[in-house]
């Protein structure tokens, strides 16, 4: 289940590439501005991983999964429906940081399933 989860926000995660060229057409925005949207996911996931670390040792892992999940939906609802190039920004920054908690649950979740011995 944990690994059907990481896949699919992984999917919504990085769907955004193909779509960078519709984006810029849409916000009539450079392909300097549209580097700054790939950048912004880079940020996003920097600065959670940290604390997603920590959220993976502290919360169950449904718990933090879900919560990463919500967030994407939500991330990907404003970057969807963004008007602007800083709507765009901050939709993709946050799911940055949704995908960082969700891949450091999922790790979290699959390296302590095993026996310590394997």
């Amino acid at each position: 289940m944990a690994g059907g989860v990481v896949l699919a926000v992984a999917v919504a995660s990085f769907m955004r590439g193909p779509l960078l060229p519709e984006i810029g057409r849409d916000l009539r925005i450079t392909a300097a501005d549209l580097a700054f949207i790939t950048t912004a996911f880079a940020l996003g996931r920097l600065v959670m991983d940290l604390p997603a670390g920590r959220i993976a040792d502290r919360l169950p892992p449904g718990r933090a999964l879900a919560g990463a999940g919500v967030g994407v939906a939500a991330s990907a609802a404003l970057l969807a429906s963004a008007g602007t190039f800083s709507q765009a920004l901050a939709g993709v920054f946050f799911l940055g940081a949704a995908s960082a908690l969700t891949n450091t649950t999922g790790m979290t979740l699959f390296a302590t399933s095993a026996p310590p011995e394997r």
